[in-house]
């Protein structure tokens, strides 16, 4: 299954807190990176925010991938990815009426 992860520091992290989210999601990403489950990431320029993109077996994979490095210290947004075979398939057995 695909999911696309959305992560924003939250607004409350400044000052020298800033610093020890740094180190936090570095370790986090590094855990990521090398699980060989993140197809794609990176982070969106003008924002405190990142995205990966995540291959993984269930969704519980999800919250072990990203920790509480990311969890308590970012607003993360999950989405299921479907592929376009995955949704003509759908419309086709579901026609509309």
């Amino acid at each position: 299954m695909m999911f696309l992860v959305l992560a924003e520091a939250r607004d409350s992290i400044v000052g020298e807190a800033v610093l020890r989210l740094r180190a936090d999601v570095a370790a986090a990403i590094k855990r990521v990176t090398e699980s060989g489950k993140m197809k794609a990431g990176g982070i969106l320029g003008g924002r405190r925010m990142a995205f990966m993109l995540l291959e993984v077996e269930t969704a519980d994979e999800i919250l072990e991938l990203l920790g509480g490095e990311i969890i308590d210290n970012m607003r993360t947004d999950v989405y299921p990815i479907i592929s376009f075979e995955e949704l003509g398939a759908f419309f086709a057995a579901h026609p509309w009426k």
